[in-house]
């Protein structure tokens, strides 16, 4: 039989980069929130573009979220020998505004370059097993304002939250079983199998811990950014207990482009 435990942590980094670090141990899962408000930089300058942009096709983000979430791909289980990475950011985009529009904030922008910056740093902490806003991994991308910016986003506001959660809906602490069907774990040793999350409930149930952390609302309810962009990238455990490594960036562009 199998439990396992997560961590917690909140970091908040003021203007005044005075930092308070909180650690505790937690059932529910391991996550992290950092929140920048930084004044325009000459070096944050977006550069002036050479030609227009081609129009991008279209995507999961480009539907409203009542009609995202209706889709039966939606409602998919995810399958962790072929995710769909996409729909996986574009659940994570959905349900932070949904919530977002709850709270009677105005809906963020979809960010393909935080988008970048997001999946930069999921796929390194997904591939070398470490939860933190600091990326001891890639030099030129240490922190969440050089992921940025390398992606091309110059920013004068930057938020970033991050965290793990399971692929199936495990309930962190609980002992499970391994057992020969479905997803090969289950509370009881002759027990039906734990059900995999679809993406619509794998968001909703990130989003829910998020919520629950005072940090990680802030970031999420913050009325600075306008722009948003997420990503998530598996882990394998040899528990069978596969994590997805997430990341939500907020940002609003130096200037208007």
């Amino acid at each position: 039989m199998l439990r396992l435990k997560n961590k917690s942590a909140d970091i908040a980094i003021s203007k005044d980069s005075y930092m308070t670090i909180q650690c505790v141990k937690t059932m529910a899962f391991r996550a992290a929130a950092v929140c920048w408000l930084l004044a325009t930089l000459a070096a944050c300058a977006p550069k002036p573009a050479t030609q227009a942009p081609s129009a991008p096709p279209a995507t999961p983000v480009d539907k409203p979220a009542e009609t995202f979430f209706a889709k039966e791909s939606a409602g998919r289980p995810i399958d962790p020998q072929k995710v769909d990475h996409d729909l996986l950011a574009a659940a994570l985009f959905h349900e932070t505004n949904r919530l977002r529009q709850k709270n009677g904030r105005p809906p963020l922008s979809h960010d393909a370059r935080l988008d970048a910056a997001a999946r930069m740093h999921a796929g390194d902490m997904a591939r070398h097993d470490f939860l933190s806003h600091t990326n001891p991994h890639r030099p030129n991308g240490r922190s969440p304002a050089d992921r940025a910016q390398l992606s091309g986003f110059n920013f004068r506001f930057l938020a970033e939250n991050v965290a793990t959660q399971f692929v199936i809906q495990y309930q962190s602490g609980r002992t499970v079983y391994r057992v020969p069907a479905g997803t090969g774990l289950s509370y009881r040793p002759d027990g039906p199998p734990l059900p995999r999350h679809t993406y619509r409930t794998f968001a909703a149930t990130v989003l829910e811990q998020w919520m629950n952390s005072p940090g990680h609302r802030q970031n999420i309810l913050s009325e600075e950014p306008e722009r948003f962009g997420a990503d998530c990238r598996l882990r394998k455990e040899q528990s069978g207990l596969d994590q997805f490594y997430c990341v939500q960036l907020f940002g609003t562009p130096a200037e208007k482009n």
